[in-house]
């Protein structure tokens, strides 16, 4: 729904939460996100990924997500929604690769939970020190 898509939870930081949690209850996440990565549509030369998972939506008890395409990808039929030039599809994830106790992790501790001022910074700085080899962030003190 529109009211769900409207709270994206970012894929890494949340799948990162969950592996900490419960190493086993989250591991099938990591094989999803690896068989989406790794598709290489017929060019096994391909060293970057055409294609990653960028955010997770909870439909009832069932986990969705986003997966964006490099703005390279244009022979498939997809729509840039959000107009950033990664276009982008949606897919439910098979409910049968997670438990009831992973979405309730979800739901309570990582959607509940205040961070500390400290919480925030450290969330920061691992977050782009994640992406810093994919999108070269950089990071500045705050002020």
């Amino acid at each position: 729904s529109e009211q769900e898509r409207a709270q994206p939870l970012a894929w890494t930081p949340l799948v990162k939460h969950l592996l900490e949690w419960n190493y086993d209850a989250a591991q099938p996440l990591l094989v999803i996100e690896s068989q989406v990565s790794g598709e290489k549509w017929g060019n096994n030369d391909l060293v970057r990924p055409l294609q990653q998972i960028a955010t997770a939506y909870l439909h009832g008890d069932e986990i969705w997500v986003k997966v964006e395409f490099r703005p390279e990808v244009s022979w498939l039929p997809i729509e840039d929604e959000d107009g950033d030039a990664y276009g982008e599809i949606y897919g439910r994830i098979d409910p049968a690769k997670y438990g009831a106790d992973l979405v309730a992790r979800i739901r309570g501790d990582y959607l509940s939970k205040s961070l500390t001022p400290e919480e925030i910074e450290t969330y920061f700085f691992e977050l782009a020190s994640d992406w810093y080899q994919a999108l070269m962030t950089e990071t500045l003190e705050p002020e």
